[in-house]
């Protein structure tokens, strides 16, 4: 998440949550961790393709902003709260 708000190209492995975060193709690159081939191709069309990396920084700053930002999850929270609160008073 760090490298997405700092608007950085991500090239990240396809586990757990990650695929939830990183959309492949789109703003970052995602490749299966038992298939290390995958990794290299990812560096090389990156290097190779400098549009290519421009545009995956800079969807995943906003990606970040939009889903995963503090203000994001302060809202979220609040949203929470307000709801337990009302819950509560009823």
């Amino acid at each position: 998440a760090e490298y997405m708000a700092l608007g950085k190209p991500i090239i990240a492995s396809d586990v757990s949550g990650v695929g939830e975060m990183i959309q492949h193709g789109d703003n970052g690159l995602l490749y299966d961790p038992d298939i290390p081939d995958q990794l290299v191709a990812c560096f090389e069309k990156l290097y190779n393709d400098e549009s290519l990396m421009s545009s995956l920084a800079l969807n995943a700053r906003e990606s970040y902003y939009q889903k995963f930002s503090k203000e994001k999850h302060i809202k979220s929270a609040v949203k929470v709260f307000d709801a337990i609160e009302s819950w509560r008073n009823s």
